[in-house]
Parts: C-alpha cells; structure tokens; sequence
C-alpha cells in the first residue's frame, strides 16, 4: 500500500513532475507564514497606531478608552509577531527576527507605560459610572487586566524567541 501524501508528498518521482523536499517544503510553507505575519503585524500596527491619533493627554476618558482600545488590537500584533518568528525560522531569514525583537520590546514597554496609564484612571472611571454602565466597565476591566497579565509574559517569551533564532546556527 502506497503512504499517504497530501501535504508533503512522496519520495519517489512521479511521472506529474518533481517531487519537492521536505525540507524545500518547510521553507517554502515557512516564507508563507512569516509573509503572514509581516501582513497582520503591520495591518495591527496601524490600527494601534490610529488610536492613539490625535493624542489627548489629561483627558481621563481618552486615556482609558485608548489604553483599553489599544490592548484589544493586541492578540493581532502577538499572532503576526508569532508568525514572523516562525518564519524565520523554517526560510533562515534571520534577520526577519530582529525587527520582530524590536517591536517585543517596544510592545513591552508600552504595556507597562500604559498599564500605569490605565490603572490611573480607574478610580476615576469607576466613580463616573452607574447602573448598566458600571457592569460594562466592570467586564472591562476584567478583560483589560487579564491581557495585560497574559500580554506581558507572552511578549517576553516571542521576543526571547526572536533573539534565539537570530542568534541560531541552522533553521529548524
């Protein structure tokens, strides 16, 4: 019985054309993930950036409503910075992941920047607010804090990553 080859292929040479490595074939699905990534990292990037435009500093209710529009585009940025890591990885673009290492920290700064930001106006948020409002930031809250708890080690480790494979001799 012949095994099956629908994602890598098989070893011996069909008469439909070359059979491709799977090697070749790692690469090759690995320049797709990280163009991928490069994709949504900038489509996130730009709508991070939109929200904090125009800034309103010393407005209780900008700051809050930026911070926590901000950290929602986040998962976005994470999944396209994920990606490129992998990416470069599998092709041995490795300098794919010095820009993926940059925007780790500067992802990490800017959570504990705004999280300082945010918390700030908590109280300030929580004293405005009444009845079904007040259930609404309440789940707010929750959610914000709960990215900003999972954000910041995640944000460690792919940024880790994006070093390693900088510094690594062979892809994977």
């Amino acid at each position: 019985m012949k095994e099956p080859s629908v994602l890598v292929g098989s070893d011996e040479k069909s008469g439909k054309g070359s059979s491709v490595s799977r090697q070749e074939m790692v690469k090759r699905v690995g320049a797709l993930v990280g163009w991928l990534g490069w994709v949504l990292l900038f489509s996130g990037g730009a709508d991070f950036a939109l929200s904090w435009y125009p800034m309103n500093f010393g407005t209780p209710e900008w700051e809050y409503g930026t911070v926590t529009s901000s950290f929602n585009v986040l998962p976005l940025i994470l999944l396209g910075r994920g990606l490129v890591v992998v990416g470069s990885a599998a092709t041995a673009r490795r300098w794919w992941s010095i820009p993926a290492a940059v925007v780790a920290l500067f992802m990490l700064l800017f959570l504990l920047f705004a999280g300082m930001v945010w918390a700030t106006n908590l109280p300030i948020a929580l004293g405005a607010a009444q009845g079904v409002a007040l259930t609404g930031l309440k789940k707010a809250i929750v959610r914000t804090s709960v990215q900003l708890a999972l954000y910041t080690p995640l944000l460690m480790l792919i940024g880790w990553r994006a070093v390693w494979v900088t510094r690594a001799s062979r892809p994977l």
